[in-house]
């Protein structure tokens, strides 16, 4: 089973079925990122929460957006890259959420960051609170201003205590979010991985008002809706005795009942992205490279699936990224493999390799991403996005580069201010960098601050 992250790197299940690996970073497999510490114990099992993005449109209204949907915005042009150079960072802080009291506090996740998928300048911020409930806030100007919105109170969550607190977007509707609040009991009980619990509460007003969110599977990994139709990942934690299970469902009700998505012939849907205009599904099958992974597209909500012609890394897709779409484009799609090794010690011969196609696999550009030498197998790149202009963007020990589309050499955008996770915002041709507690992850910023940068 891979995981995603929006904005499209994925992740193998190694990270993240294996308590010691997932303080690793769980986008990464076989090497270490620029990144903050280690997650707390009690929240290692948050890092099973995952989003993605897309694109749409914010405008006045009681809950900060629009009710028009993505799907009926006109498709751009895509724009042209922005002249190289370092990209400006502005510094904000996230909302302070109050001490629980607790005699385990600094086993809890804190305050952790969800960009909105569609809207650079919003996202949500939460953090656990009194009750197993979730404190959580909204911006719509990068973090300069928090607005507090309603509490998201867990139902039926008597004799718990609420550890950590992510909020998931919907990637087509940024008013459409889901507190995902982690608990344990309030007693004892080891190991954690086997007592945590999971109570997901929907909004969609922007957090003025929570219900309870009922699933096929507990925990929410994506989102996405178009004309009434929404799709969804949803995930079963991983157990000390069982791996985590998933499922790639759909509701045409408001997201009250969900009923199976067709699958491809290869077999489950692990990741799924969402064309906004055309409606489009772009889905990834394949629990592993074992099994080998591979694309599907559909037009017509996964009654037929074609398969898109496989890269280099075929059965592969250790470093994959999607470009969110924001026009009826084709599918842009970078993968790759970082390590030096394949599992069983086989030398990897596309090592540092990435392959990018802008026309669904017809055909694919591999380039090699020499920055630094490897040390021990390990990676000496991140991947981050593909931009709205096409631009591979990935992290090295160097800093933020990016690969034009079609070119074979990097051009620097700058040192990130720091070693937090680094995400990018598809914003319809103004992307926007944000750099912070996101994915589970503590902030590294000494003073506690989140950055972001225009990309445009």
């Amino acid at each position: 089973m891979r995981d995603v992250t929006w904005c499209g790197v994925v992740a193998s299940a190694e990270d993240r079925l294996d308590p010691p690996a997932w303080n690793r970073g769980w986008w990464m497999e076989g090497g270490p990122r620029r990144r903050a510490a280690a997650a707390p114990a009690h929240a290692l099992a948050l890092a099973l929460l995952v989003t993605l993005v897309a694109a749409c449109g914010r405008g006045p209204g009681t809950s900060g957006y629009t009710a028009t949907p993505a799907s009926t915005a006109t498709p751009i042009v895509t724009p042209a890259p922005p002249p190289a150079g370092p990209l400006t960072w502005t510094p904000h802080r996230l909302p302070v959420a109050p001490p629980l009291g607790l005699p385990n506090d600094e086993s809890t996740s804190g305050t952790t960051l969800s960009p909105a998928p569609s809207d650079g300048d919003s996202a949500y911020a939460c953090a656990p609170a009194p009750n197993a409930s979730a404190w959580v806030w909204l911006t719509h100007d990068r973090g300069a201003d928090w607005s507090r919105r309603t509490d998201a109170i867990s139902p039926d969550a008597r004799g718990f205590v609420a550890i950590g607190c992510t909020v998931v977007v919907d990637a087509l509707d940024p008013a459409a979010a889901v507190a995902q609040i982690t608990l344990v009991p309030a007693t004892t009980c080891v190991p954690v991985v086997d007592c945590t619990s999971f109570r997901t509460l929907l909004s969609t007003d922007a957090g003025q008002t929570w219900i309870p969110l009922r699933g096929p599977l507990p925990t929410l990994a994506q989102m996405a809706t178009r004309q009434g139709v929404t799709y969804a990942i949803f995930r079963s934690a991983p157990r000390s005795a069982s791996p985590g299970s998933w499922a790639f469902v759909r509701s045409v009700d408001g997201r009250r009942t969900w009923t199976p998505v067709p699958t491809p012939p290869a077999g489950m849907v692990a990741a799924f992205w969402l064309n906004p205009f055309s409606g489009g599904l772009l889905g990834l099958t394949g629990a592993d490279i074992f099994n080998g992974q591979a694309l599907w597209a559909t037009t017509d909500g996964g009654s037929h699936w074609t398969a898109l012609p496989p890269s280099v890394f075929a059965g592969d897709m250790n470093d994959l990224m999607v470009q969110q779409p924001f026009t009826d484009q084709p599918w842009r799609v970078c993968v790759g493999d970082r390590s030096n090794w394949y599992i069983g010690g086989q030398t990897n011969t596309h090592a540092d390799d990435s392959a990018c196609t802008s026309d669904g696999g017809a055909p694919w550009l591999t380039r090699h991403l020499d920055v630094l030498d490897n040390a021990n197998g390990m990676p000496d790149f991140t991947p981050v996005a593909i931009a709205d202009d096409g631009s591979l963007l990935v992290t090295t020990p160097a800093g933020l580069e990016r690969f034009l589309p079609g070119s074979m050499s990097a051009q620097r955008l700058g040192v990130p201010p720091t070693a937090s996770p680094i995400v990018y915002a598809a914003g319809t041709g103004a992307g926007v960098l944000w750099e912070g507690p996101i994915d589970n992850y503590p902030d590294a910023d000494p003073l506690g601050r989140i950055f972001t940068a225009s990309y445009n």
